[in-house]
């Protein structure tokens, strides 16, 4: 036996305009929003300063490229480069665990320079890092 719904109902309504079928949809999608929190990579955030001849402190370096290498000291493999703005400011998100070495290019210099100053090599522990680095001095003294 089938029972029909009066025609001016709530729930004649709802089936009529699909609200059902949106509602089901949201439910069934929803899970997947929670998605990204399980694929978390970390955050390597830094800052890039310069200090002239004669100032009395650095300030921040604009222009400036930084890139992020995969590998420790050898076998070097570019993942992403990054130029700061006035800021001096620059930051490499979604980086899985791993060993990586990141490159200051002085704006100035033409061919790059690998000296203590230019590089610095950073682990990443796990997918939930916020690795803050020291800022990075170009010294033009």
């Amino acid at each position: 036996m089938t029972t029909m719904l009066p025609a001016g109902s709530f729930f004649h309504q709802v089936l009529q305009r699909g609200l059902v079928k949106t509602i089901l949809s949201i439910l069934v999608l929803l899970p997947l929003f929670a998605i990204p929190s399980i694929c978390q990579a970390a955050t390597i955030r830094g800052s890039v300063k310069e200090i002239h001849s004669g100032a009395a402190r650095a300030s921040a370096a604009n222009l400036v490229t930084v890139t992020l290498y995969r590998g420790g000291s050898s076998d070097l493999q570019k993942v992403e480069t990054f130029q700061t703005g006035a800021d001096g400011l620059y930051h490499f998100d979604n980086i899985p665990k791993g060993e990586y070495t990141i490159h200051v290019q002085d704006p100035n210099v033409k061919e790059a320079n690998w000296g203590p100053a230019a590089y610095r090599r950073v682990t990443v522990p796990d997918a939930n890092a916020v690795i803050d680095l020291e800022p990075t001095i170009i010294d033009y003294k």
